[in-house]
Formats: C-alpha cells, structure tokens, sequence
C-alpha cells in the first residue's frame, strides 16, 4: 500500500472574521522524505468593499489549473501542462479585490517555485510582480472554486486573464534570468456538465546564454451520466522551444476516467 500524499492543515480567524489565516502541510511520496514539507502559510484581511490584502507563502495568482485546489480537480492529479508552467508557491505580499462581475489579484514576491527559500537564496528572484484578472458573464464566484459542475447548477461563465514578470541577478546569489509568463482561460459550467480551456506561454531569458519560448493549448471537461457518476476526458499540447535540448520534442497527452461521488452535489468524499 501507499499514501502518494497527505495533506494537514489549520485555518481560522484571529479576534473577529476580517482577519484570517490559512496553514498547509504535506507528506508526499515525491519528495522521498519522511518529513512534511510546508506547502501554504499566510494570513489575511478583509478591508471592505470587496478588497483584501494575503501576506506569506501561497500560490501567486498566475496559472488557474494550479489555483483549483487538489480536492477540487476534475481528475486524480493536474495535467502535464500544469506540471510544466505551474507557479507553486512564492512569498510575498498580494492585494485583491471582487467585484459582481469581476475580481482581481496583484501580487509582489520573490519569483515564481520559490517555496521555503531564504531571501538570499539562488532559486529565488530579486523580484516578482503577478497580476490576474476574471470576468464572469453568469453565475456565482463560488462556481469558480472548483471545475465540477453539478446536476441542476445554475449556468456558469468566466474568463480569466493573467501575467508574471520576474527578474533576477541583482541581490544576492540570485540567478540572472528574466521570466514571462501569461496565460488566458476560459471556463463554463451548465446543468451537470463543464468545460475548461487554457493557452500558457513563458519565456525564460538568460543573461548567458539562449532564450527559451514554451507554449501549451489544453482542454478538459466533464459530464454527469447520473447523480452520482462523472466520466472526464482531457486533452493538452505541450510545446517546448525547439532549441531546448532535444530539438522538437512537442507532444500531446490525452486523459479520461470517471468519478463516482459518495455525497451527493460535494468533494468530501470520492473515487
């Protein structure tokens, strides 16, 4: 038998509900320890008016795959893509706000997969500036929480929009890279079905030596053949820049499956 991951986590208030915080450990198999490593740790408040201010180590508001959480994903794990592009964790500081019809992130840290590094680290960058923005044309923000949709939900539509831009090679042991990273998605959900769609690209630029370009297109969704029963299929297209080494090595994965939901409409539990 094996557990390939275990998560533990707290989270609560802190004098009334404006402030809040949010702590997050795992023991996964990948990282052949016996340890936990420390995946979230931030806190958070909620100034009013639909603004809100998140400081610690989190996912910076970048890649929506990756944002989804893991008991909220549509299959058993995230998509190649997702394994390529996504943003981890970072630490820094990040200011939101959510409107009716749209909501907004903007977030200054050290870079892109910067989990548990010191300020004078080599992984990390000088500084990072991530920046994400949605538009829903139907239904309610909590839809946009996972990428199920369940028999008799209302209609659901959101386009998101998002950037990063980081640089390094001027503080400390920092590499001297520049990095992009934008990404545009779409996501709909109707009466027990839902589509989800992302183009991802990045740009890796190196004081010395070659700039690497890397793109993906991915597709997923799902259906309910009865209350209970999910079949899911996916689709992605990963990219790479032909100079990378290996030459052009693009590819594509497809994935399928089923999910079988032991609480009727909820995550809580399932197969």
């Amino acid at each position: 038998f094996q557990n390939a991951r275990t998560d533990v986590n707290l989270s609560g208030n802190i004098a009334n509900e404006n402030w809040g915080y949010f702590v997050d450990w795992e023991w996964s198999d990948a990282s052949d320890s016996s340890g936990a490593t420390l995946l979230d740790a931030f806190g958070y408040y909620k100034m009013g008016n639909g603004w809100s201010v998140k400081f610690g180590q989190f996912k910076l508001p970048l890649y929506r795959e990756e944002l989804v959480g893991d008991t909220y994903q549509l299959f058993a794990d995230r998509s190649v893509t997702n394994t390529y592009f996504n943003q981890a964790r970072s630490q820094g500081v990040q200011v939101a706000y959510e409107g009716d019809q749209f909501r907004f992130a903007g977030a200054f840290s050290d870079g892109l997969q910067t989990a548990n590094t010191d300020f004078n680290s080599s992984s990390e960058a000088d500084w990072a500036i991530t920046a994400r923005g949605e538009f829903k044309w139907a239904g309610d923000w909590k839809q946009a929480k996972d990428f199920t949709s369940f028999r008799n939900s209302d209609f659901f539509g959101m386009v998101g929009f998002a950037g990063n831009y980081q640089q390094g090679g001027d503080t400390f042991n920092t590499a001297d890279v520049d990095l992009w990273a934008l990404t545009v998605d779409l996501s709909v959900e109707g009466n027990g079905w839902n589509v989800f769609a992302a183009f991802n690209w990045a740009n890796v630029d190196p004081n010395a030596g070659d700039s690497f370009d890397d793109m993906s297109f991915q597709v997923q969704g799902g259906v309910f053949v009865s209350e209970d029963w999910e079949l899911v299929a996916g689709w992605d297209w990963l990219i790479p820049d032909s100079d990378r080494v290996g030459g052009d090595s693009e590819f594509s994965t497809i994935r399928f499956g089923a999910n079988h939901y032991f609480v009727p409409d909820s995550h809580a539990a399932k197969l």
